[in-house]
This record gives C-alpha cells, sequence and structure tokens, in this order.
C-alpha cells in the first residue's frame, strides 16, 4: 500500500522554458522509505485549485544525493 508524506520543496529550477527541476528534502526519519534506483518513479498528491490530483514523476538524480528531484514538463 502506498503512504503519503509531507516533503518540504528545498529547490525549484527552471531548465527549458516548459520543463522545471524540483528538489525535496527528505527527512532523516524517512531516509529508509525512500531509497530509490535510477529510473524510479514518485506519486505526489497535491491541492491545485481545490481539487486533489496526484501525478507521477520520474526520479532525476543519483540516489548518493541528499534530496530527490524530478523534472515537472
Amino acid at each position: 500500500m502506498n503512504s503519503f508524506y509531507k516533503l518540504k520543496t528545498v529547490k525549484v529550477q527552471k531548465d527549458t522554458s516548459d520543463a522545471v527541476n524540483v528538489a525535496v528534502e527528505i527527512p532523516e526519519e524517512l531516509k529508509d522509505k525512500f531509497r530509490f534506483r535510477q529510473g524510479q518513479y514518485l506519486n505526489f498528491r497535491m491541492m491545485i485549485n481545490g481539487n486533489e490530483e496526484r501525478r507521477s514523476y520520474s526520479i532525476c538524480n543519483a540516489p548518493s544525493e541528499k534530496a530527490i528531484r524530478w523534472k515537472y514538463w
């Protein structure tokens, strides 16, 4: 079963006119839950204009980095 966690956005970087690279910080107590291999996806749940939206994004950084980054197109 999937679980959702509140994560802090630590960086938003505009890569192109239609792509953004977003990084979230993983708290120490959640590090084991967020171990990954390149190419895996994360599912995000967010409120947009009062509606719950769920979207999947491919992780685009090395597992050794402190934050997890993905691209938003």
